[in-house]
């Protein structure tokens, strides 16, 4: 082959190497550009869903789902934040849908097992709520927050024991995680761990639960709002006010929140201090 020839095969192979150098790094900084917007998105509809706009945050999740169409755990937490606005907006079937979606990419989405459990507990299927709640607990045994879900569902069904071993649970995590760490205080889940606790042992005429939460209220009777509803079951705090601090939340999607979580003690406390059926209206 003439060496000339050579010379511009060999040009042109260089020329080819740069030109696919070039079109990988054009497509590498474009997934990178996208990626950057799609967690731009997640990140400000996670905001605006705190915020109580569910609309507006369903739209940003879209928009980074346009963004990441592949089968991803990204997606995966994409879906599960879909599912959890849709739920906040009483969208049931459309969270049910993207719950599945979100274990269908990350069968082991522990969160999503949690968010799914309490769909189906709102529409009524509490065995198939306790079947996801146990399943989020498999995956991650400290998700607190699975405990209490289960616990609650546990104590619809009348299930006395099974509720009162996971609220006990959860107490017993808190109490090793602040054993460990001196410096960490009782946390939110504990507290209402303890007031279902005594909502129970109460109704069982068992009352050895009240010492151990009127420590923790007296404690910080005002470090959240779950020992505010603490103050109430005790008596120390009157209805009208306990409402009035569930108004008090930094958002209006918390105000809402601790409303709800106000009017889930409030009937049962009354209906007990009035001699009605007092574990009946939980």
């Amino acid at each position: 082959m003439p060496a000339r020839v050579l010379d511009k095969l060999i040009i042109v192979f260089v020329a080819l190497v740069i030109l696919c150098a070039a079109l990988a790094w054009a497509i590498l900084r474009e997934k990178q550009i996208n990626d950057e917007k799609a967690m731009s998105y997640l990140s400000s509809g996670g905001d605006k869903s705190r915020d109580g706009d569910q609309d507006d945050a369903i739209a940003d999740y879209n928009k980074a789902l346009e963004l990441e169409p592949n089968a991803t755990s990204f997606d995966a937490e994409l879906y599960n934040s879909l599912g959890s606005a849709k739920s906040d907006k009483g969208d049931l079937e459309g969270a049910m849908t993207d719950y599945d979606k979100a274990l269908e990419l990350h069968p082991d989405y522990s969160e999503a097992y949690n968010g799914r459990g309490f769909v189906k507990t709102v529409k009524g299927d509490l065995d198939g709520a306790i079947a996801d709640y146990t399943r989020s607990i498999e995956v991650n045994p400290y998700l607190t927050d699975a405990y209490n879900a289960r616990g609650s569902v546990e104590l619809i069904k009348g299930d006395y024991q099974g509720a009162m071993a996971d609220f006990r649970k959860i107490i017993q995590m808190d109490k090793d995680m602040m054993a460990t760490n001196a410096a960490t205080g009782e946390s939110p889940d504990s507290y209402f761990a303890k007031i279902h606790l005594y909502l129970i042992l109460r109704h069982l005429h068992q009352d050895t639960a009240v010492a151990e939460l009127e420590k923790s209220v007296k404690q910080n009777p005002d470090e959240f709002f779950e020992s505010m509803v603490g103050s109430f079951v005790l008596g120390d705090l009157s209805e009208a006010d306990l409402l009035a601090k569930a108004a008090q939340g930094d958002t209006g999607a918390t105000s809402k929140r601790f409303t709800g979580q106000a009017f889930y003690y409030i009937g049962p406390v009354v209906s007990g201090r009035t001699g009605g059926g007092f574990m009946q209206v939980i």
